[in-house]
């Protein structure tokens, strides 16, 4: 009783509740779309979505890629409440609150798809923010981060007990647009009192695969992707995920972050770049689930779906590299930034961890 009266008390003074006999656990989803305008949804999504309602998960992140737009004359409207039956709604029914992030095909912040954006804003603004979802426990409840801006449903930070949740608005390849360096920085000088720390978007800030060897946001701006992985190791980020390129893979570079590229539910997967095209198959349809205490201790695992097996780490290549040639799924490889390499005589980008 006195355990939970403190609690609650702590979440009143919006301080960070400390349970050490807790063990947390999220859901991340990503790139859940099918074809341009697509009203319907993958078996594995549905499969995902509904074990993620029975198992004691607290809150759900997608980062991105939720609707198939990005093109002129689609449904938007029909398409968001496809995916709001689909995945919101069934999730608020089970007191999961779920933080999304705008991918390139929910609100592409390139030229020309401010229609988009104008759609992804009205939908999660009308749909309930994440504080107002309820929670299975009181010390699963979300909240925005005080003392910082937030823009939400674009780039935001959120928490929960011990944990810390930035949302980036990361759809183009090269940069973080509005300034969100900046932003990133100011929200990591509170992150402090939170064990876990978890960075999350649509654009990855490397590569991962084939067909996306240029669409990372170090694109173009090498001193922009080592100032961003520079600022993330120093306060200390246990976790940057991101979508977008449809292969599953468990980073790590020489810091402490762990980059990992969130699987997809939809279609089109595609396949980890590595110097032997023929090493690898098509990244399989899977989520993730990752279980942290108050700690620190964070622990990660892929389940297949619909078939709902783990996918073995050793089943995966052992690092992201580079091919040294050109070619029409690898375009630029050639003259990848070899600033970028954790080994530069195997072109490698990160080990799997």
């Amino acid at each position: 009783m006195f355990a939970r009266a403190l609690v609650t008390l702590l979440i009143a003074l919006n301080l960070p509740v400390f349970a050490h006999a807790k063990t947390w656990r999220i859901a991340v989803v990503s790139d859940m779309n099918q074809n341009y305008g697509s009203v319907q949804y993958t078996p594995a999504l549905i499969k995902a979505i509904e074990h993620i309602r029975q198992s004691d998960t607290s809150l759900v992140i997608s980062t991105g890629d939720m609707v198939a737009g990005q093109r002129r004359g689609l449904d938007y409207e029909a398409m968001w409440n496809a995916f709001h039956n689909a995945v919101s709604r069934p999730l608020a029914q089970s007191s999961i609150p779920l933080l999304p992030s705008p991918g390139n095909h929910d609100a592409s912040a390139g030229g020309g798809f401010a229609n988009e954006r104008n759609h992804y804003r009205n939908t999660w603004n009308q749909f309930p923010a994440p504080r107002f979802n309820g929670a299975r426990a009181p010390e699963d409840r979300v909240e925005f981060l005080n003392g910082v801006a937030q823009n939400w449903p674009f780039n935001y930070a959120v928490t929960m007990g011990p944990a810390l949740f930035i949302g980036l608005d990361a759809t183009l390849a090269g940069e973080l647009i509005n300034d969100q360096f900046t932003w990133l920085a100011s929200v990591l000088e509170k992150s402090a009192p939170y064990t876990v720390k978890m960075v999350f978007g649509h654009v990855p800030l490397y590569p991962f695969a084939f067909d996306r060897a240029t669409d990372y946001l170090g694109a173009g701006d090498v001193a922009f992707a080592l100032r961003l992985e520079a600022l993330l190791e120093k306060h200390k980020v246990n976790y940057f995920l991101s979508g977008h390129h449809h292969a599953y893979f468990p980073g790590r570079r020489p810091g402490a972050v762990r980059f990992v590229s969130v699987p997809l539910l939809g279609t089109g997967a595609r396949t980890l770049l590595t110097v032997d095209r023929s090493s690898t198959e098509r990244s399989p349809q899977a989520f993730l689930y990752l279980d942290f205490d108050a700690g620190g201790n964070i622990t990660m695992q892929a389940l297949k779906s619909p078939a709902l097996t783990p996918i073995a780490a050793a089943s995966l290549p052992a690092a992201i590299s580079i091919p040294t040639r050109d070619a029409a799924d690898c375009a630029r490889c050639a003259s990848f930034p070899p600033t970028l390499f954790t080994d530069p005589t195997r072109r490698t980008l990160y080990h799997r961890f």
